[in-house]
């Protein structure tokens, strides 16, 4: 790998994640995921039975979505 990614290094040096979520509420994340879907025309049903590979996950927020709409 060449070059530097600062962005990575900082997040790293601080221990973040630039994507981290609020999962207080589960069931608002949830909603959340669901409505951002639809918009996307993807309504939770598309997901029911399906596999996904989920490729640089980070937390692996998305991939609760994906089993809370059935996928697996």
């Amino acid at each position: 790998m060449t070059g530097r990614n600062g962005w990575l290094e900082y997040y790293g040096e601080h221990e973040i994640s630039p994507v981290r979520q609020d999962l207080s509420d589960i069931n608002l994340h949830f909603a959340k995921r669901e409505k951002l879907y639809r918009q996307l025309g993807l309504p939770g049903i598309a997901f029911e039975g399906k596999k996904i590979l989920e490729v640089g996950p980070g937390s692996g927020y998305n991939t609760l979505a994906f089993f809370f709409f059935g996928g697996g």
